[in-house]
């Protein structure tokens, strides 16, 4: 049986009401990866991006108890306000998988002149970096981010409709630790397909953009994909659950 490990499921409450009930408390992440059948997920929370990342950070603690198979997905801000002190040391000691970045909300640019040394790390490290091009984010951002930091291990979720392969096969092309996260391809006929066959089943990371989007959707997609077996089942969890084991933070 196909395993799915999502690697795109926001909890808490937003702003503004997503299309289905938000996953507010543990018990609903727990109810949602069992009612889907999820293997298990790396989670953000909402007041990453709503609020100040550390608020978010701290409310996203109680979701590691939701399941058993729960990584937990850190925001981060740029080194120079010093409002993360001590950033590396508390992610190392939480056990976070990833980090998410959120340069329109949080007003800062992706560039090597803001982040410095501290992407290089994370690159060095392995940490995976996970960009929403549906919140907070742009493709513009996110290509400032990729010239600087060509190695960085990033996963790009939400990536849009209406074959986004223009936009993402020359960062694929030029950054070998690129990946994407299959929410929004399965808007795209053949979106899975076109990616693998020019670029292998090891650039792409399944997720399903919960609560903003059916989780079923996604599975379906994949599930259904004229795709190889093997690459089926590296896409539905291996890849992910590879990139979080190599984080070496």
């Amino acid at each position: 049986m196909l395993a799915f490990y999502d690697a795109n499921v926001v909890v808490g409450r937003p702003r503004i009401q997503t299309l289905f009930a938000p996953v507010a408390t543990p018990a609903d992440l727990r109810s949602y990866l069992t009612t889907t059948g999820l293997a298990g997920a790396l989670v953000w929370h909402w007041a990453q991006n709503d609020g100040h990342p550390e608020v978010g950070n701290a409310l996203l603690e109680p979701f590691r108890g939701g399941a058993a198979d729960v990584a937990l997905c850190w925001g981060i801000l740029p080194p120079g306000t010093d409002e993360q002190a001590g950033l590396l040391e508390r992610m190392r000691a939480a056990r976070a998988g990833a980090v998410r970045l959120f340069p329109q909300s949080h007003r800062y640019l992706l560039k090597r002149l803001v982040w410095g040394r501290l992407l290089d790390e994370l690159s060095e490290r392995r940490v995976p970096v996970l960009l929403s091009l549906e919140v907070a984010c742009s493709y513009e951002q996110a290509y400032e981010l990729l010239a600087d930091y060509p190695r960085l291990t990033c996963v790009l979720c939400d990536t849009g409709t209406w074959s986004m392969d223009r936009y993402t096969y020359p960062l694929l092309e030029h950054c070998p630790n690129l990946c994407l996260s299959t929410d929004m391809l399965s808007i795209t006929d053949g979106g899975v397909e076109g990616v693998v066959r020019r670029f292998g089943p090891g650039r792409l990371v399944f997720g399903t953009g919960f609560p903003r989007r059916y989780a079923e959707a996604a599975m379906l997609q994949l599930a259904h994909a004229d795709i190889p077996e093997a690459d089926r089942a590296a896409i539905a969890s291996g890849n992910l659950q590879r990139l979080l084991r190599e984080n070496a933070l």
